[in-house]
């Protein structure tokens, strides 16, 4: 009997061992499992923090590329507008020069003419012409129509005697005139109904009678010597 009682004894302890046994052996597998999913998991979070960091630095530095081009684009331009101003005022110098001198020796002329009342008589014929074209071409547009008659009204018309001095047409004359007191190209073709390929080409063959070189500007050197008095 008692040796029955130890023997049950024994297989009682030892179930009990190694249920104790596969007990822990169970939760040091999960805790394995568990370990490799937190460092799977920890790699991923690292992966993606790399990542979002190196496509930050990525949009900064083409951010900064961008920037950069923007900033000599910049320099450039206004390098550019610099010269082009620098250029305009030389040219406009160098225009009113000629001007000066060809009035100068235009009114002379003029003094040494006895048909200096027939030149007069032209040279209001043309102005007059002008005016009467704008009064009836330009009713749409008012401001512009009320500008031109201002300026024609003041035009220096002893100035005409220099382009019938360089033998061109009094249809150019009139054309001069416009260009002068700053007419745009449309009212232009309203006022004589000539297309602007005409314009451009009179503009061309006017510069050259008048011996203005490629770079200079027409409409300038005709104000300056329809409106620079001296």
């Amino acid at each position: 009997m008692i040796i029955r009682l130890k023997l049950l004894l024994i297989t009682l302890l030892t179930l009990s061992l190694y249920l104790a046994h596969d007990i822990n052996a169970q939760d040091y597998i999960c805790f394995i499992e568990k370990s490799q999913k937190t460092k799977e998991t920890s790699d991923v979070q690292t992966k993606y923090e790399t990542d979002k960091k190196e496509s930050l630095i990525q949009q900064q530095r083409q951010i900064l590329i961008f920037l950069s081009t923007l900033c000599v684009l910049a320099i450039v331009t206004i390098s550019l507008i610099i010269r082009w101003k620098r250029t305009l005022l030389l040219l406009s110098h160098k225009q009113k020069k000629i001007v000066e001198l060809q009035k100068a020796e235009a009114r002379l002329q003029m003094h040494g003419l006895k048909e200096t009342k027939t030149i007069k008589k032209e040279r209001d014929e043309l102005v007059d012409k002008v005016t009467t074209l704008v009064k009836e071409n330009l009713l749409a547009y008012p401001e512009e129509r009320d500008k031109y008659l201002e300026r024609l009204q003041r035009i220096d018309k002893d100035s005409l005697f220099i382009l019938k001095k360089r033998n061109i047409s009094d249809l150019r004359i009139q054309y001069c005139i416009c260009f002068g007191i700053g007419m745009k190209k449309e009212h232009v073709s309203l006022c004589y109904n000539i297309t602007d390929h005409a314009i451009r080409k009179h503009k061309s063959n006017i510069k050259r009678d008048l011996g203005l070189e490629k770079d200079d500007n027409l409409d300038s050197y005709l104000f300056e010597l329809f409106f620079n008095q001296q």
